[in-house]
């Protein structure tokens, strides 16, 4: 089974392999505060891939539950590879636009990534310290659960159905 957190890892794979110049690429919890984003500054450029949270869930009646998650990768960069930090994080967001775009990762049971927004989150305090921050995000489906038999690959040759302790053969797999 996959779930949001194989998403998330496999985003991280997909990013360090595009971008390996990288100072940080990794996995965030989720949102920042002002201490935290802070000290993630001081290590750029570099990513940060969140999973966000779950917006829909929609049982298949099987044992399966698709849900709607919702991903994020923050971006920063800054002004000491001989670029404005707002250009060196903005092409990095066009970079990471079609790697996102209807990806699914390689993963099974993984719906195609569909983008929801790129945002400048530039602000006065990241200006004066010469850094610029991005997030780009997406919702992807992913379907969440266990199939009685897949973890063999075994289907049963006899069904058997029946209440009170009485049951009695209704299907047979002749092969």
């Amino acid at each position: 089974m996959t779930t949001p957190l194989d998403v998330r890892a496999a985003a991280i794979a997909r990013f360090k392999a595009a971008f390996p110049k990288l100072r940080e690429c990794t996995d965030h919890p989720g949102r920042f505060d002002l201490d935290e984003l802070k000290r993630w500054l001081t290590q750029v450029p570099s990513i940060r891939v969140a999973w966000l949270g779950i917006t829909r869930f929609e049982d298949d009646g099987a044992g399966f539950v698709d849900v709607e998650c919702r991903f994020a990768v923050f971006v920063a960069a800054d002004n000491k590879a001989g670029l404005k930090g707002s250009d060196a994080a903005a092409n990095l967001v066009t970079a990471l636009v079609p790697l996102i775009d209807r990806a699914d990762w390689g993963l099974d049971d993984v719906g195609p990534a569909a983008l929801i927004a790129a945002d400048n989150l530039h602000d006065a305090a990241s200006d004066a310290a010469g850094t610029a921050l991005w997030a780009l995000s997406w919702r992807q489906s992913v379907r969440l659960g266990a199939d009685l038999f897949a973890a063999d690959g075994l289907v049963p040759a006899h069904w058997y159905a029946g209440t009170g302790g009485c049951y009695e053969e209704v299907a047979t797999d002749a092969g």
